[in-house]
């Protein structure tokens, strides 16, 4: 988080000079017991609190420019706590969010990676919901089209790291998904529900998640389907690995009763995207995983 915010420059700086000032703003008129700092915000100060009552919640503080104490808790307060991490307090100026506390998150439970896989789609389909009345976000097509842009320019400023088949696989997709946009059918969608972002609510009656930090789109749900096969990389390589990846896009599909093939071109997007981005941050051994799985799974595609 404090990386992130030198890297913004004078906004950056004059928020990380002001955090303390706020933390201490926000537990006197919310009444909070400030508790130990949460590892894993980026974006966002992260720490445990206790209220006056007892209650134990999160207090997040949103950098300059993040979605925090915006779009995500517009997103949280029209879910009232149905597949989200309920919001309770909400300061808009100041990007604050007190949110209830939950467990550990998905990714560090040690589950095999299909059982997390199961476990996001379910949890998915408590989570979407119809676009709620006067929220705007942006939507299908919006999204496809800087998909499009990031990828063409993005492959283009890195030297092309992958395969220009797959450049080429992944735009004729995105093509095809903004044009079958439909606001109509589009939900509310999480935008990035990764095993991260999926955190234990309770253990007694068998597991139960709920997702935390929403991107917030009005998209079609196959896009929140695409993220999550977009990680599932495991032996997907040589001759066996299109047959396996089409499995697993089928399993997605008989799991949350959503077309397949928008699955399927919404994860080889992704996994394109995502790879080009990681390339950009320097994380290359991931990078290679992710562009190595979207070669080996589009460059045979026909148009």
């Amino acid at each position: 988080m404090e990386q992130r915010a030198r890297a913004g420059g004078e906004a950056g700086l004059s928020w990380l000079a002001g955090l303390g000032a706020v933390v201490t703003s926000l537990c006197g008129e919310w009444e909070l017991t400030l508790g130990r700092p949460l590892s894993g915000g980026s974006e966002a100060f992260l720490s445990e609190a206790r209220t006056a009552d007892g209650q134990e919640v999160v207090l997040k503080i949103g950098l300059p420019g993040s979605t925090a104490g915006g779009t995500e808790a517009s997103v949280l307060k029209a879910a009232g706590g149905r597949g989200y991490a309920r919001l309770l307090r909400h300061d808009e100026e100041r990007r604050a969010m007190l949110l209830e506390r939950l467990g550990p998150a998905l990714g560090g439970l040690g589950w095999p990676m299909r059982r997390q896989v199961e476990a996001l789609c379910d949890t998915l389909r408590v989570a979407w919901m119809p676009m709620p009345g006067g929220m705007r976000l942006m939507n299908g097509a919006e999204k496809a089209e800087s998909l499009a842009r990031f990828i063409e320019e993005t492959w283009r400023s890195l030297g092309g790291p992958c395969d220009r088949r797959t450049v080429e696989t992944a735009l004729r997709y995105i093509e095809r998904r903004a044009a079958s946009f439909s606001s109509s059918r589009a939900l509310l969608a999480h935008g990035d529900p990764h095993e991260g972002n999926l955190l234990l609510a309770r253990e007694e009656a068998g597991p139960e998640f709920k997702f935390v930090d929403p991107d917030g789109l009005h998209i079609e749900p196959a896009y929140d389907l695409g993220v999550v096969l977009r990680g599932w990389n495991e032996d997907l390589r040589g001759s066996g690995a299109r047959a396996l990846a089409r499995e697993r896009s089928r399993l997605l599909a008989e799991r949350t009763g959503v077309e397949e093939q928008p699955i399927w071109e919404w994860s080889i997007i992704e996994r394109l995207s995502t790879g080009l981005h990681l390339e950009q941050l320097g994380i290359r051994e991931l990078a290679r995983e992710y562009l190595g799985t979207a070669d080996a799974l589009s460059g045979s595609e026909s148009p």
